[in-house]
This record gives C-alpha cells, sequence and structure tokens, in this order.
C-alpha cells in the first residue's frame, strides 16, 4: 500500500508543474515589439487622391513613413500605391471636368471660354502686321575693295506693339 501512494504522490508532482507554467504563460501577454500601427482612414485617403494629392503629402497628414504607407497599400488593398493613387486621381479628373462642363452649360463665360481653348483648341485672335525695306550701301575699306551689303529692315507689330528688326548681309 505504500507504494501505491508513492506513486501516485510522484506522477502528481510533474503534471503540477506543468499546470502552473502553462497557467502563468496565459496570465502574461506577450508585448509587441516596435511602435504599434498608426490608423489609416482609407477612405480619407482616397478622397486626398482624387484631390491630386502625392503619397508623400498624405504620409504626412498621418504622421507615417511614405514607404508605410506604400507597404500599408500592398498589404490591405492588394495593389500597390501608384496603381491605386493613378485609378483614385483618374476618377478625381473625370468628376472634376463633369463639375467645369455642367458651371459652363449653367452660363458660366470665363469657363465656357477655358474649356474651348482646351477641348476644342481655340484660341485668341492675334493680328500681326508685316513691312520690310531693302536698303544696300556700298562700303568702301582701306584697300579701297567695294563690299556690298544688303540692309533690310523688318517692321513686326503685334498686339499694338511695333517693333524693328535690322539684317545685314553680305553680297
Amino acid at each position: 500500500m505504500k507504494k501505491k501512494k508513492l506513486k501516485k504522490s510522484l506522477h502528481a508532482l510533474p503534471a503540477e508543474r506543468k499546470e502552473r507554467k502553462t497557467l502563468s504563460i496565459v496570465k502574461e501577454p506577450k508585448r509587441k515589439a516596435g511602435r504599434p500601427k498608426a490608423f489609416i482612414n482609407w477612405e480619407e485617403v482616397s478622397r486626398h487622391m482624387e484631390a491630386g494629392s502625392t503619397g508623400v503629402d498624405i504620409a504626412a497628414i498621418y504622421g507615417i513613413t511614405p514607404k508605410n504607407l506604400y507597404e500599408r497599400s500592398l498589404k490591405e488593398h492588394n495593389v500597390n500605391f501608384q496603381e491605386l493613387s493613378r485609378q483614385k486621381r483618374a476618377k478625381g479628373n473625370e468628376r472634376l471636368r463633369a463639375k467645369q462642363y455642367y458651371e459652363a452649360m449653367q452660363g458660366n463665360v470665363p469657363l465656357l471660354i477655358w474649356l474651348g481653348k482646351q477641348r476644342l483648341g481655340q484660341r485668341d485672335k492675334h493680328e500681326m502686321e508685316h513691312s520690310v525695306e531693302v536698303r544696300q550701301e556700298i562700303i568702301f575699306y582701306g584697300d579701297c575693295t567695294p563690299k556690298t551689303w544688303a540692309q533690310e529692315q523688318i517692321e513686326i507689330e503685334t498686339d499694338g506693339i511695333k517693333q524693328i528688326e535690322t539684317n545685314y548681309t553680305n553680297t
């Protein structure tokens, strides 16, 4: 009878130690090393991208590095930041075009003029007048060899401003 009690007590001892170890692990949670992840509101990031903000600008808003923003974009959206930014910027450009068109159709004259220049190649009319006067002179140098030079004066008028240009050619 003594042998049985002795065996029970020997077997019970290691099991109690195992329980203590597992209990201590559960009681003390492990801390993660490093800085906690910054919260990124991707809807707000999307609005910034549509407005034309760069990754550096958006990262500065959240107080993180651009590299961190690019990596989080890849992990959370399965697309690199450059492609995501390109898509959002295109969407923003289209929304801007639609709003400009709507405002122009409501009678915004300067916007109508601007859209005409951008989309239709329209230009303001600039008138230019040209007049040319040609005069020849013979110049004698010390060796008395005549050399003929032609002088051409060009008068150019652009938007009411007159300019005179003189060209000399050896003939």
